[in-house]
């Protein structure tokens, strides 16, 4: 995780983590094509900024993911209550 994932109850920072995030788009994106990382970063800041219903789609997915993940493993080791 180069930019270090943040759960979606996170607080603070999100300014910050925004630009860390778009540079490890860019990072990972220069093996790419230039026409490739191109689209591919504006679909990154299209779904960063939710401005469409697409991107806002997206977010939704995103959000919900790391709750599916825990409920197909019973919890997981980290939401796990003893």
């Amino acid at each position: 995780m180069d930019a270090g994932d943040k759960f979606v109850f996170a607080q603070d920072g999100w300014e910050n983590r925004k630009v860390a995030e778009l540079r490890v788009v860019e990072r990972i994106c220069d093996i790419a094509p230039s026409k490739v990382a191109d689209w591919l970063i504006t679909l990154w800041k299209e779904f960063d900024e939710g401005g469409t219903s697409e991107a806002r789609f997206a977010k939704a997915i995103d959000r919900c993911m790391p709750v599916l993940l825990n409920l197909s493993n019973q919890g997981g080791a980290g939401w796990r209550t003893v």
